[in-house]
């Protein structure tokens, strides 16, 4: 049940764009109303798995793609029952990385939902302390719990009883301390975060601790199916509105004249394939192969095979030559056209995607790993969706 307090926190919460607050059982507590940048919402690091992970993609997509297969040795669970969350770069192809359960993210999504802070950022709260230099740890005991990051960026909590176990598993880095007293084993790692002896440098010792202010957060675990809801104001929807009126006029507009032509169009058509079809019968031609002309055993019509078998040929240019092998091609009316490969890595499939695009085709690209039990040694499957209502250029 609810007490008066909560209940008139709630609503104060409910009208709030920025803050920092932490995630409790069935509520969120604020922490400090002061912090700068976007509404930030702590949950504990127990319940995440952080790690920096290599991604050598170009495109966030492609990366999106491949980091669950990249940390999937690292987790006991299976990947559909995990949500996996890609962060900010860490050295030239290194990506923060955040590992946790899929029902544990739909209830925190649902605690921030109730509270009026579904817009708001999810940060594995020991993402919230700073980098500590090489060979440090950033610390920071809170009671009985203790949160720690690594020199590599990632962040990791635990009971302040394991702590003096886990510095020695991790070398006996020196300690940033950034909360209550370290246990005594840990006392002799503990160095000052700045060196007196500078002016430059000198600050008060609080000055190393949780950040107050994250413009970029390290990792927002509100990504995919769980994504925030960005609020807007009355003025934000009005200009929506306006912008939206105007363009649907213009579109109808576009629209009007559109019909006209293509009708206009299509009786020319009519008559040309009247005649044509009157003059000549369509060669049978079977098995045509990906790399001829698609469209040979069609008549011809206005001097075009029309803009379809256009992009079927330009596909066959983009594919040739290149080191993959067709697994299939599908195409329903109206939708994108589906391109299954065989690739021996990313980098392959990127050229076939470039080669694709070089042809003047709107190409994007997916990557997985081949089915479980495929044995036949050709690597990653690859699929490639091509626009062919409009990708031709």
């Amino acid at each position: 049940m609810q007490t008066a307090d909560f209940a008139e926190e709630k609503d104060r919460l409910s009208i709030t764009t920025s803050g920092l607050w932490r995630m409790n059982a069935d509520h969120v507590a604020l922490i400090d109303r002061s912090y700068v940048g976007p509404a930030t919402v702590l949950v504990p690091n127990e319940d995440i798995l952080v790690v920096v992970t290599g991604l050598p993609f170009a495109s966030r997509r492609q990366r999106e793609a491949a980091a669950p297969f990249a940390v999937e040795g690292l987790i006991g669970q299976p990947l559909s029952e995990v949500h996996v969350a890609i962060g900010t770069q860490v050295g030239s192809q290194g990506y923060l990385c955040a590992i946790v359960g899929k029902s544990k993210m739909a209830k925190w999504v649902s605690v921030l939902q109730q509270q009026g802070l579904d817009h708001a950022i999810l940060l594995p709260d020991a993402l919230n302390l700073p980098v500590p230099p090489k060979g440090h740890w950033s610390v920071c005991i809170e009671g009985s719990r203790a949160r720690i990051r690594s020199e590599d960026a990632s962040g990791f909590a635990m009971a302040v009883d394991h702590l003096p176990m886990a510095w020695e598993a991790a070398g006996r880095p020196a300690i940033l301390n950034a909360g209550e007293a370290l246990p005594p084993k840990l006392a002799e790692a503990l160095v000052e975060p700045f060196d007196r002896s500078s002016p430059a440098q000198a600050r008060p010792r609080q000055a190393w601790g949780p950040q107050a202010s994250l413009p970029l957060p390290p990792v927002d675990l509100r990504q995919g199916r769980f994504s925030a809801r960005q609020g807007t104001t009355p003025v934000q929807v009005r200009s929506l509105a306006m912008i939206l009126g105007i363009g649907l006029l213009a579109h109808l507009a576009i629209f009007a004249v559109d019909t006209w032509v293509l009708k206009l169009k299509a009786d020319r058509a009519e008559a040309r394939v009247e005649a044509q079809l009157a003059q000549r019968e369509v060669q049978d031609q079977t098995g045509p192969v990906l790399g001829e002309e698609p469209g040979r055993a069609l008549p011809k019509i206005g001097g075009t095979d029309g803009p379809f078998l256009d992009r079927m040929g330009r596909l066959s240019q983009g594919v040739r030559g290149q080191d993959v092998s067709v697994r299939s091609i599908g195409y329903t009316r109206g939708e994108p056209l589906i391109l299954s490969l065989s690739v021996p890595d990313a980098t392959a499939l990127d050229r076939v995607v470039g080669s694709l695009e070089r042809h003047g085709l709107a190409a994007s690209a997916e990557l997985s790993s081949p089915p479980e039990g495929d044995s036949s040694g050709t690597g990653l499957n690859g699929t490639i969706r091509i626009d062919v209502a409009g990708g031709a250029r």
